[in-house]
């Protein structure tokens, strides 16, 4: 007597192959729409700090956080200091963001990056492996959640490199080392840590973590 052996026809393997294949596209779809979505909140983050910034100036007539002698936690003004249109010291960045949330013009919520950790406004120091310019102030990715003592500013985070040569080429011009989106990453071709305006930002050879800083004074 022969037996029947059952199986799986040729159309039955097909549809199965089919609906793996549309699983997989829709997750590496979901991966692309988080990704995008990531740096199109950053870049809106920017811009909201950005305005905070333009319009403190010109409700009090002066840059935010300049003059400030000691870290400013209460109040809308600074004390103690003397004005010189830069935020040279640790205390007058530092309290840049405090009198911006004191004075309404930013919600602690916008300063959380998509990242998780905090933005925060550096001084106008230059820093060379974050490509930061001397008497230009910054709003950087922190490298904690919650804000540094105030004895000092928080550190700068790590980002993933897709997403800030992402945000460079939206908003810059795709160079890590110029324009107004600084980074440690290189100037180059695509590579773990470096990046240029042809650079496919999700290719696979992106997969390093580097700082991410835009220019928002002057």
């Amino acid at each position: 007597m022969q037996r029947k052996h059952n199986g799986f026809t040729l159309v039955e393997l097909a549809i199965v192959l089919v609906v793996i294949g549309l699983i997989l596209g829709m997750v590496f779809k979901g991966r692309d729409l988080i990704d995008g979505a990531k740096v199109k909140n950053a870049s809106a983050q920017v811009t909201k700090v950005q305005a905070a910034i333009n319009t403190y100036f010109e409700r009090y007539n002066t840059v935010v956080g300049d003059g400030c002698g000691t870290f400013v936690t209460t109040g809308n003004v600074c004390t103690g200091g003397t004005a010189n249109g830069m935020l040279n010291a640790n205390a007058e960045a530092g309290s840049a963001i405090n009198l911006l949330i004191n004075s309404g013009m930013l919600q602690q919520a916008d300063l959380r990056s998509p990242w998780g950790n905090n933005w925060f406004i550096t001084t106008t120091a230059a820093n060379a492996a974050q490509r930061r310019d001397a008497n230009v102030a910054y709003v950087m990715v922190g490298n904690n959640q919650t804000p540094a003592p105030l004895a000092a500013l928080p550190g700068a985070g790590n980002v993933d490199i897709r997403h800030v040569c992402a945000l460079d080429r939206a908003i810059d011009d795709g160079n890590p080392t110029t324009g107004t989106v600084r980074s440690s990453a290189t100037a180059g071709p695509s590579g773990a840590t470096s990046y240029d305006a042809t650079t496919d930002c999700y290719a696979s050879t992106q997969t390093g973590q580097v700082t991410l800083a835009v220019r928002v004074l002057p």
